[in-house]
């Protein structure tokens, strides 16, 4: 695993990243629909929100550890990219197709 010193803006975009994950996580947490609901995602089975929601949280509580020690594992944020690009792609994809409201995708 190669580890790169963290520049000032990568640390500050980490920093950044750790509350939306956490938010993400909580929204994916089965005990609230509420949330899914408020951004009109459909609703899952428990065992798939769980499995979401503990990524999530993971990857933010990760993030949050590579800003503190201002290091960098690249591998780790390339990885963490993609997914959120391909989040963003499938939400994007699902709301031209129809399934999903377009407002979704927007927020």
């Amino acid at each position: 695993m190669t580890k790169h010193p963290l520049e000032k803006w990568m640390r500050y975009a980490l920093f950044a990243t750790v509350p939306i994950n956490f938010l993400g996580a909580a929204i994916f947490l089965p005990p609230f629909p509420q949330l899914r609901t408020q951004f009109e995602l459909p609703e899952p089975h428990p065992f798939y929100l769980w499995i979401l929601s503990i990524w999530i949280f993971a990857f933010g509580c990760c993030y949050l550890y590579m800003a503190i020690t201002e290091r960098r594992d690249r591998i780790f944020v390339m990885i963490g990219a993609a997914g959120k690009l391909f989040f963003s792609v499938l939400l994007i994809a699902y709301a031209a197709a129809g399934p999903v409201p377009i407002s979704t995708a927007a927020s």
